[in-house]
């Protein structure tokens, strides 16, 4: 039996190249190649869901206007809830984190990396099954993005896909959640307010978006409070006071923190933590 001479270098690691052209992609591992395809995965969704909010205003333009299907109008309200929520807002969040995260708190990667690169890829599946759910017998779901009961029980097929759809963005939102905090929203914006107080500002692109962010969510979280009240929540029901109030929490509020963080970092080049230069001066809203 051969002994193994001291100057003989044993490679460990040869099975493990980093992967290169498409594979790098599909087989990712890199907290920042991750990052970038949520990121890429959150703005596709984006234009989606924003042609299909382009086509309801169409409808809405004038009273009586008919320029598609009222079953079909369903569907689009319905499916561009859905696109918008799990597949363009909850994806960039998540896309933020898996690239700066283990920046700023030096690590070299995020854990159980074959995890999260599994976590991105059942969105993509996630969204052809929402997708495709219009071709189904009788069409997408159209109960709205809830999917309340009794208008999810009376639906076809294109219902079954939808659920299961968000089933398996669940299971990808479980698997890549990038620390949760639960502090009273009320205590938040003071938390907000309070950072900048008599701080030395500078009123960059990040800065405006991120007090832009305080003002809308503020008004989102006035509005919520009116339907907290029975008898207000009853006569508002199913009107734009709703749509209104759930778009200024959820769209404004969540889109303008990810344009301030875009703004912050992307300018900073690939592969750093460091703000840009435009907003390096910038005293942020923590």
């Amino acid at each position: 039996m051969s002994e193994v001479s001291a100057d003989t270098v044993v490679d460990h690691h040869g099975a493990h190249a980093v992967p290169i052209g498409w594979r790098r992609w599909i087989f990712a591992t890199n907290h920042k190649d991750i990052g970038t395809l949520y990121l890429l995965f959150a703005m596709t969704n984006l234009m989606i869901g924003g042609v299909m909010a382009l086509m309801i205003r169409a409808e809405l333009f004038e009273p009586g206007l008919q320029i598609m299907r009222p079953e079909f109008f369903n569907q689009l309200v319905t499916e561009h809830g859905l696109i918008m929520i799990f597949g363009a807002i909850m994806p960039a969040f998540v896309g933020f984190g898996n690239w700066m995260i283990p920046l700023q708190i030096g690590a070299s990667d995020m854990a159980f990396a074959r995890m999260n690169n599994l976590s991105f890829w059942l969105l993509p599946v996630s969204s052809v099954l929402l997708l495709g759910s219009f071709w189904a017998p009788g069409g997408a779901a159209a109960a709205g993005w809830t999917m309340y009961a009794p208008l999810s029980t009376q639906m076809g097929p294109g219902m079954d896909l939808s659920i299961f759809a968000i089933h398996i963005a669940g299971a990808s939102s479980i698997m890549g959640a990038t620390m949760t905090i639960a502090v009273p929203t009320g205590v938040k914006v003071f938390n907000w307010t309070a950072t900048m107080w008599r701080g030395s500002l500078s009123f960059e692109t990040p800065m405006l978006f991120a007090i832009g962010f305080i003002f809308v969510f503020l008004i989102g979280g006035l509005t919520g409070i009116t339907l907290a009240m029975a008898p207000l929540n009853v006569a508002l029901h199913g009107t734009y006071y709703i749509v209104a109030h759930f778009h200024y929490v959820m769209v404004a509020g969540s889109l303008f923190s990810i344009f301030a963080g875009w703004y912050y970092w992307d300018r900073s080049g690939p592969g750093s933590c460091t703000p840009s230069s435009e907003a390096r001066s910038t005293s942020g809203v923590r």
